[in-house]
Formats: structure tokens, sequence, C-alpha cells
């Protein structure tokens, strides 16, 4: 079980359960990912 911590724009902590909810996490990261560039 892997947990990130990704932090968003307004410097919130979001903890991502890639066990539990996969595709939901992919989604976060690229977005988070997006959002840094």
């Amino acid at each position: 079980m892997k947990k990130y911590t990704i932090y968003n724009n307004q410097n919130q902590s979001i903890t991502i359960n890639t066990f539990t909810n996969p595709i939901k996490s992919a989604i976060i990261l690229a977005l988070s990912h997006r959002n840094k560039t």
C-alpha cells in the first residue's frame, strides 16, 4: 500500500491511498503535476 501526500495550489495536503482508489489517485497525481508546471 503506497501513500502520497500532494500539495495543491492552496497548499492543502491531500493524502491519496492508491490501494483503495488507484484510478482517482492517478487523476489527482496527473492534475497536481500539471498545476506545478
